[in-house]
């Protein structure tokens, strides 16, 4: 299982990075909440290995766009103190995942794991969806001295 994941994350990590220079963070983020969403739903209602394989490999893709769209982001918003940018957006992470592993654990061990992820899935998407819709990320950027992102236009052919 975790080879699938660490194999799809890559995979999904080339293709954010492209996504990255073409769009504002905010819709791939988008895309990561809902695959990671979908896939804790779907897990929770799961009757196959292959169906598990499957979704697993959702919430790979949306962890790959968790992981490598945050830092490249920071890397552009921040010019000065841009290596405390990427620490505490390191941090944050870290400190998310470790957050949710009781949280997790509580609701398997209170509702049973297929209900766990269900509301898992909701949760995640809820939150996710919420806290991007707002627009928190970009300002508090610019207050901490950064600029706004501006996404790469593709080179044009010279004509000669």
């Amino acid at each position: 299982m975790q080879s699938l994941h660490i194999l799809v994350n890559v995979i999904s990590s080339f293709l954010i990075g492209w996504a990255t220079d073409r769009f504002i963070p905010r819709v791939p983020l988008l895309a990561g909440a809902f695959c990671v969403g979908l896939s804790y739903v779907m897990r929770g209602r799961v009757q196959s290995l292959a169906q598990l394989y499957a979704f697993y490999s959702i919430a790979s893709v949306g962890a790959g766009i968790f992981w490598s769209l945050p830092l490249s982001t920071v890397q552009r918003w921040f010019i000065e103190k841009r290596g405390l940018a990427l620490g505490i957006t390191l941090s944050g992470i870290g400190i998310g995942t470790f957050m949710w592993a009781p949280l997790a654990t509580h609701f398997i061990y209170s509702a049973g794991w297929r209900t766990a992820y269900v509301v898992m899935g909701a949760a995640t998407c809820a939150v996710l969806i919420f806290h991007f819709h707002t627009g928190a990320e970009k300002s508090a950027a610019l207050q901490a001295g950064g600029r706004e992102f501006e996404p790469r236009r593709p080179c044009q052919k010279s004509r000669g």
